[in-house]
């Protein structure tokens, strides 16, 4: 089967660690069908960075990653303003690459990354092309939408216009049945894990090698310097932390707009001493802070089922997280927290420090839950794209 993904979130030089889940699920799945992808590139971000090209080996913006031949087209749009056009700004940017991809790979299925704009984008040139779509939902794209506005009217055009519907949880998938979409349109699944990377390994090594040896607990936190992560929650139940007397020391992995805000906000709470902020970090050195923590923290306020807990689950890491979205369907009552509690977080927190837990006393993971591998992964969203692209056409829905 010929599968021709559009999404923005996959690596490139001006972003090279974006999204590692969705170019992990994209490569496994290119390994048992043919794929490519039009991944576009924000032009606030290569101006940022100075990205002449986009790519490393070819100056039409396009690169072969391993096989995998992926095109890069600048996206051009009105930074922070004007958002209920984006999608038309996305089409506009793309169209040229999709018609090539079309013309030359004759692809049997599109699907988009992302609802809005990717997906809905992604559905309006398919539909051009009498092509049938799937759009794959991620979490925050569907739950941080709200019930009014432009965008909110985009997602809901995306998600009841396409074919199928791929939820990474259980909790997305009954979002979007509420949003409008016909169950049976809608199918969950599960990210995978690199498991051959993500592992239980000697974990004062792993200290070592990172410099972190010291004999006081090391919390981290990894993800998106963004609000919808709740940094600035664990940095407020971090200070009611040190406040008790407690040791710790937290180190944050990740980039993001608010990086500098939320550095400042640490000294304001008092903690600037007992935190690093060490920004983003390669895929491959990830098992490195896993194996090293003692303790990982994710107080997001919306998730759908974020990887880095699953990865944390595969080292034997224990973990803290908010109780939203799908995170409770791979995670104990025991590990979770109300989102936006300071104080809670930090009670639970405490009780960790005082009295440290295995993994399995905390999180065991759920059985006949989650994927074992990004293989699983990639061949169960393999099946639901043939039956998406099967029941289309048994429905007489692509154009003569």
């Amino acid at each position: 089967m010929r599968v021709l993904v559009v999404t923005s979130l996959f690596p490139n030089d001006a972003q090279p660690h974006k999204a590692p889940f969705n170019r992990q699920q994209i490569e496994a799945l290119a390994g048992i069908s043919d794929v490519r992808v039009i991944a576009p590139v924000p032009f606030t971000k290569m101006l940022r960075r100075g990205v002449q090209s986009v790519t490393a080996n070819d100056a039409s913006g396009r690169e072969n990653r391993n096989g995998l031949l992926v095109s890069h087209p600048t996206y051009y749009f009105t930074p922070k303003v004007m958002r209920g056009v984006y999608g038309s700004f996305f089409v506009k940017s793309i169209a040229g690459e999709f018609e090539r991809c079309v013309e030359q790979f004759r692809p049997d299925i599109v699907l988009g990354c992302w609802a809005y704009p990717d997906g809905w984008a992604a559905m309006h040139l398919a539909r051009r092309h009498g092509l049938p779509v799937a759009l794959k939902i991620q979490g925050s794209d569907v739950l941080q939408v709200g019930d009014r506005g432009v965008r909110a009217r985009r997602v809901c055009e995306v998600l009841r216009g396409v074919d199928g519907v791929v939820a990474v949880s259980a909790h997305l998938a009954e979002r979007a049945i509420g949003m409008g979409v016909s169950r049976d349109r809608v199918r969950t699944v599960y990210n995978g894990v690199d498991t051959t990377r993500f592992c239980p390994g000697d974990r004062t090594a792993a200290k070592r090698t990172l410099g972190n040896e010291s004999d006081v607990p090391l919390i981290t936190f990894v993800g998106n310097m963004v609000p919808v992560k709740g940094v600035d929650i664990l940095i407020r139940a971090l200070g009611v932390v040190q406040g008790r007397g407690l040791k710790f020391r937290c180190v944050f992995v990740g980039d993001g707009a608010e990086r500098v805000a939320y550095a400042r906000m640490a000294v304001r709470e008092g903690i600037a001493d007992h935190v690093r902020f060490v920004g983003s970090c390669p895929l491959e050195r990830m098992p490195l802070w896993h194996r090293a923590s003692d303790l990982l923290v994710l107080p997001s306020r919306s998730e759908g089922v974020p990887n880095v807990l699953r990865e944390a689950q595969a080292c034997g890491t224990p973990f803290i997280a908010t109780r939203v979205g799908g995170v409770p369907e791979i995670a104990l009552p025991s590990s979770l927290v109300p989102p936006n509690d300071p104080e809670t977080l930090a009670q639970r927190i405490a009780e960790f420090l005082l009295a440290p837990r295995r993994s399995e006393d905390v999180h065991p993971i759920a059985e006949g839950i989650s994927p074992a591998t990004w293989q699983d992964s990639a061949a169960e969203l393999l099946r639901v794209l043939e039956d998406v692209a099967g029941v289309t056409r048994s429905r007489g829905r692509l154009a003569a």
